[in-house]
Order: structure tokens, then C-alpha cells, then sequence
């Protein structure tokens, strides 16, 4: 079959390891899209699990980006100003190979690392209960031992699928996939989506329904 030179990301984490979740359903803030998709996984199952929107502050980082954070941590230690008080030196931060994040939705901000275990995920570093890794990264130094290989892979097949479900177009509120329906059922009930006066239509694409659900979870 004819393969389309698409990038995507395979992880090097053993996907049947640990439960995982659609990200997309549990995930918001920070892309999760440029994270491992394993580990990413796997943070939608615990969100899922302890019935919350996981919030990301933080997920993929830049080189360049480290580089600023890094600077700015350097900046504190020289004057003492500053919000940031710790960073890792670039190319070293767990971030910078997308297997890392940030935040602070409870309860998870809260959880320790024998919570976090049987979800295969771990709080590497001492005082900062916001940071998470996949429990392969614990105490490992080895980066790109574990970070996902960027491929082009996907068939023509594959792409027109991709395609096809984007262009998808919901036209009641009822055909909305049920991952979304309270969000979009909420938005509607807010006066946010104005469904046609003649038959109640809202026609959104399928793309459109995934943005403002996660609008809608973000703001709670």
C-alpha cells in the first residue's frame, strides 16, 4: 500500500503494561498530542480513573524553550528575582523527550509514588509532586533510550480515514459522539451553540466538536 509521508510518534513504552485511556476525552492545557502516546495513555486512564480532567501546565518542551527556562533559573540564583527556581540544563530535561509533565489537578497533584504505581507512572523528583514520568524513567539517565521515534508510517488507507472522520459533520445534537455530548449539551444550555430555529441542527464538524469540548472542560 502506498505510504503517505505523515509524521507521527512510536513509543518505546510497552503499550499492554499499564491500563490507558483516550487522551483526547481526559486531557487538556498542554498539547498532549506532542507527548509519548503510551505515556499519554496512560495519564488519561488515571485521570479517568480518579474522575478528572487532567490539566497539563507542561508537556513537550522545545530545546530552546528549556534553554529560556534554564536561563531565567540562572537569573534567579544570580539576583534572587524570579518565579523560576529550579530547571534542568538543556537536552536534559525529561520534557525535552516527551516523556514528562506538569500539573496540579487534584488529586493527582497530591498523589505519591506508591499511588501512582499501578497506573505505570512516577514522581521522579523529590519536592516536585506537579512533575510525572512513565515508571520506565525512574532513576534511568539514558533519554533517547526511552523517547518515542518520530516515523512516517501511516498508509494511504490510514490518511483517508484521518481525513474522512475530520471532515465529519454532526448535524443534531444527539449524533455527537458520546465522549463529547454533556460538553456540547452544556454549551447549548449556556447559549454558546445555537442550534438552527427549523429543526434544532447545530451541524459541526467532528474536528470543531473536539475544540470546544475541551474549551468547555477547561472552564469547568
Amino acid at each position: 500500500m502506498i505510504q503517505i509521508s505523515i509524521t507521527t510518534l512510536r513509543s518505546k513504552l510497552k503499550a499492554t503494561a499499564y491500563k490507558t485511556a483516550p487522551p483526547e476525552q481526559w486531557l487538556t492545557g498542554a498539547d498532549y498530542r506532542e507527548l509519548d502516546p503510551v505515556f499519554a495513555g496512560r495519564l488519561a486512564y488515571l485521570a479517568k480513573d480518579k474522575k478528572v480532567n487532567l490539566s497539563l501546565t507542561e508537556a513537550y518542551r522545545s530545546t530552546a524553550r528549556q534553554a529560556e527556562l534554564y536561563q531565567m533559573y540562572l537569573d534567579y540564583r544570580r539576583t534572587g528575582k524570579g518565579s523560576i527556581k529550579s530547571a534542568a540544563k538543556p537536552g536534559t530535561s525529561w520534557h525535552e523527550f516527551r516523556l514528562a509533565v506538569d500539573t496540579s489537578t487534584q488529586p493527582i497533584r497530591g498523589m505519591n509514588n506508591a499511588q501512582l504505581k499501578p497506573y505505570g507512572l512516577c514522581k521522579p523528583i523529590a519536592g516536585e509532586g506537579w512533575h510525572i514520568q512513565p515508571i520506565e524513567t525512574a532513576g534511568k539517565t539514558n533519554r533517547t533510550a526511552y523517547a518515542p521515534e518520530e516515523v512516517e508510517d501511516l498508509t494511504e488507507a490510514e490518511v483517508r480515514k484521518l481525513i474522512a472522520e475530520s471532515q465529519t459533520v454532526y448535524k443534531m445534537p444527539a449524533d455527537v459522539p458520546k465522549w463529547a455530548q454533556p460538553n456540547i449539551n452544556r454549551l447549548i444550555q449556556k447559549g454558546f451553540i445555537a442550534p438552527s430555529e427549523k429543526d434544532g441542527s447545530i451541524n459541526l464538524t467532528h474536528e470543531m466538536v473536539r475544540i470546544l469540548a475541551i474549551m468547555d472542560r477547561m472552564v469547568g
